[in-house]
């Protein structure tokens, strides 16, 4: 089932959307107000959403809650020109895309990822470029799976002011170059010591770089036998004070 919770400018309601070759057609049957919030809530499988033009210019915050049948979010928040908060909970290892779906949202300062498997993620191409990629003020990545190509959101949202990564998985990642370089975000001490990561990595060339709001980071926990670079890892890290390897066993060869 697939529940739309909306609010208006002076109303508020929900209702059970249309589908039309897997796709979700958003649109209400109210045209008297302004839309401005919606939630969706789902349990039923779907292809994709497709928003009313009116929607795009009106909307403020979109919140996709449980969200485990959802296979794309291709263009999904493209060009909403008001749209300032996403947050997306549960979306799981169906979601295969996500190119283009924050593309041009010049205004969005709060992205929020909870309870998120993007494992299965083959293509984010422009995820968040024209807009998104450096408006984004708030962003937090919280219990989140990444792959080699979803990890690549991180990089692209580093221009956030607060960043938080918490209790987060790259244990099917194998590269993690780049993967968290120049997040001016990240304050303060980052600890991966929990963090899943694969043993398979091979490279962490400027996995750290240019993090310059970093005192500590706490290295993570196991063995990397097949890791063959780790160049300029933290470079750039002009206020890193401090770098724990007691957890793991990697040897630096910088």
């Amino acid at each position: 089932m697939i529940v739309f919770k909306y609010t208006y400018d002076t109303s508020v309601g929900e209702f059970t959307p249309t589908f039309n070759s897997g796709y979700v057609y958003t649109t209400t049957t109210s045209t008297s107000d302004t839309l401005k919030t919606v939630t969706i809530e789902s349990d039923t499988a779907f292809t994709g959403l497709s928003w009313g033009s009116s929607s795009k210019s009106s909307v403020t915050k979109i919140d996709l809650i449980d969200v485990s049948g959802l296979n794309s979010l291709v263009q999904v928040f493209y060009a909403f020109t008001s749209l300032t908060s996403v947050t997306v909970v549960n979306a799981t290892t169906t979601l295969l895309d996500i190119n283009h779906a924050f593309y041009g949202n010049t205004v969005l300062t709060d992205i929020t990822f909870v309870d998120c498997d993007f494992t299965a993620v083959n293509n984010m191409t422009n995820c968040f470029n024209g807009g998104a990629n450096s408006s984004a003020v708030n962003v937090k990545f919280s219990n989140v799976k990444f792959n080699n190509v979803s990890k690549g959101m991180i990089f692209a949202l580093r221009v956030a002011t607060n960043m938080k990564i918490e209790n987060c998985d790259f244990s099917q990642a194998t590269n993690m170059s780049n993967a968290f370089a120049n997040c001016v975000g990240l304050t303060g001490t980052l600890d991966l010591s929990t963090t899943p990561f694969s043993p398979n990595v091979t490279d962490m060339t400027s996995m750290f770089s240019g993090c310059k709001n970093l005192v500590k980071i706490i290295m993570p926990k196991g063995n990397f036998p097949l890791l063959t670079s780790m160049n300029q890892v933290f470079y750039g890290c002009t206020n890193l004070k401090e770098i724990d390897l007691s957890k793991n066993s990697i040897v630096f060869f910088l």
